[in-house]
């Protein structure tokens, strides 16, 4: 338990200021955990920063103490990266401990009269351990800045949504081949454009494949040529070399992707879940692309219990983008392929994936070959059922405004560093 009570102090001073609020000082169960964790708490109080040298040079702290810092700190390979479930882990650890002294207790004053109320006393106890859920608000660090977020650079889309604020689930559906994961990808190259490391996990779009698009959607039409194919009767689409050189140097280190070449059956949804932590610890993933929901499996195969896991899959991914301030694109197959517009009861599961995603968006292509866009729900600004028409350009495979010609000439940053000064 020691080692435990260790890394959650480290890992409080380091990395998470803000877990303070979660812990008591009576939590701790050593005399040095316990005496540093109110220095901590102290300073926390004052809104003073805290880092090692902050602590170690607090009042109070004595030659002793400065030795058990340095000892933990010296230990640092120990912290673990989920601080939550170490605190949750103490917390258990002393309900148990609590549990145990009534047990004790009773056992030691069976006969006395009052028993019974102080055994209602140290079970209320016990019952508050995990009650450090409530937060003071005014103990809450606000940025006075907007909210981090990234734009689709799609003024139509942004002016309505405010663009892609980190915090928040977005779910894409439409009808197969209508462009959902051929958007989205354009998305998460506007997030490693705008500084974003970018995750994409996919259950059935090819790893090559996936690889080909990105690589045409940055390059632009004007950077591909098409050559044909005569054995097979058809043209293909090819970046030149030097080009396609720039274009990965651009992006390199900043898009990871799920191998799906691995042979693995039956993908859990924790495995999902796990993947998009990996990223976060291990490469600084920002914004996530999971494409599609239907290719996680669910472990009961009863209907009722089938729309429940993936509900229940839905609010975890919602979870994560409040705990990690991260952003996830999760493309949601609707029920039905036909007949009148969809809504929000034929995404793909239960109306449960609807309210708990923040966006939901749909793409559709219409009989004239124009593609659109559909806001079906905007938490934060409330809009809802507003079009946005965009082209689409077959070659880059970009999706640009039908009323903004020029901006299917974007330039992403490989390029964008050869254009010069006309004067």
């Amino acid at each position: 338990m020691l080692e435990l009570e260790n890394n959650i102090l480290l890992n409080i001073i380091l990395n998470d200021n803000e877990k303070i609020m979660k812990l008591k000082i009576s939590d701790f169960n050593y005399e040095k955990t316990r005496y540093i964790y109110s220095i901590i708490n102290d300073m926390y109080k004052k809104r003073l920063d805290i880092n090692i040298v902050s602590v170690a040079n607090y009042r109070g702290v004595n030659n002793e103490l400065l030795k058990y810092l340095s000892k933990i700190v010296d230990k640092s390979d120990l912290v673990g990266h989920d601080l939550q479930n170490q605190i949750r882990e103490l917390n258990k650890i002393n309900r148990e401990r609590d549990l145990l002294k009534i047990e004790k207790y009773l056992k030691e004053n069976r006969n006395k009269m009052n028993v019974i109320q102080e055994v209602k006393r140290m079970l209320d106890k016990v019952e508050r351990v995990d009650s450090n859920r409530l937060v003071n608000l005014a103990t809450v660090k606000t940025n006075s800045k907007i909210n981090e977020r990234y734009k689709s650079n799609i003024k139509s889309l942004d002016k309505k949504t405010n663009g892609f604020q980190m915090g928040q689930l977005s779910v894409w559906t439409g009808k197969s081949g209508h462009g959902k994961s051929t958007f989205i990808s354009q998305m998460l190259v506007e997030a490693i454009d705008q500084g974003y490391n970018v995750c994409s996990y996919s259950g059935e779009l090819k790893l090559e494949t996936f690889k080909n698009w990105i690589d045409l959607q940055i390059a632009g039409d004007e950077n591909i040529d098409l050559v044909e194919d005569r054995e097979y009767s058809r043209v293909k689409k090819y970046i030149k070399p030097e080009i396609l050189k720039k274009i990965e140097n651009w992006y390199d280190g900043k898009i990871y992707c799920y191998d799906n070449r691995l042979i693995q059956d039956n993908i859990e949804n924790n495995f999902v879940i796990n993947v998009i932590e990996e990223a976060i610890r291990n490469y600084n993933c920002k914004v996530f692309l999971i494409d599609n929901l239907m290719t996680c499996s669910f472990e009961n195969s009863k209907i009722q219990d089938f729309y429940k896991a993936q509900s229940d899959f839905v609010g975890k991914l919602s979870y994560l983008t409040k705990a990690y301030d991260i952003h996830i694109h999760l493309v949601a197959h609707p029920r039905k392929t036909t007949g009148n517009a969809i809504t929000q009861d034929d995404i793909s599961g239960t109306s449960d994936t609807f309210k708990r995603a923040d966006n939901v968006f749909c793409v559709e292509r219409k009989e004239d070959n124009t593609n659109s866009i559909k806001i079906m729900k905007c938490r934060e600004t409330g809009v809802n059922n507003y079009e946005v028409l965009l082209n689409f350009l077959e070659i880059s495979k970009r999706f640009y405004e039908s009323d903004n010609e020029m901006s299917k000439y974007r330039k992403y940053g490989f390029d964008r560093s050869e254009e010069k000064c006309p004067f």
